[in-house]
């Protein structure tokens, strides 16, 4: 069981030094593209509060994914909430699906950790 949960902890650091990446070039080229994007649609420019909640979205969602990577269980409780977010937004499936993975990649190492630390506190109580 040790090296599953070694291998899910890599497999989960690695895709938390990825997201942290996305989400801080995210955070810092939107609101430098989003501008252009909506001049070619012909639409109005972004108000500053939209870009600056986009970039503390981004932030958020960026110290999460750290935090994840520096095996910090309150990542993923800060994951969730810029999940939360979304969802609270208007992109409820969006929310949805990110938090889904968020738990299933970052929440499932934790959980097999800990069922093998009680596993191995039990064993070691009875003698």
């Amino acid at each position: 069981m040790r090296r599953l949960v070694n291998a899910l902890f890599w497999v989960a650091d690695g895709v938390a030094w990825l997201m942290v990446m996305v989400f801080a070039a995210f955070g810092i080229g939107a609101p430098l593209v989003a501008p252009i994007v909506l001049r070619m649609r012909s639409e109005p420019p972004p108000s500053v509060a939209f870009l600056a909640g986009l970039i503390l979205w981004c932030a958020v969602a960026a110290l999460g994914c750290y935090l994840i990577a520096r095996r910090r269980p309150v990542g993923l409780v800060v994951m969730l909430a810029a999940c939360s977010v979304l969802m609270v937004g208007g992109s409820g499936v969006l929310g949805f699906l990110v938090a889904g993975f968020s738990l299933a990649v970052f929440g499932s190492p934790w959980v097999l950790a800990y069922i093998e630390w009680r596993q191995h506190a039990e064993k070691h109580q009875e003698t």
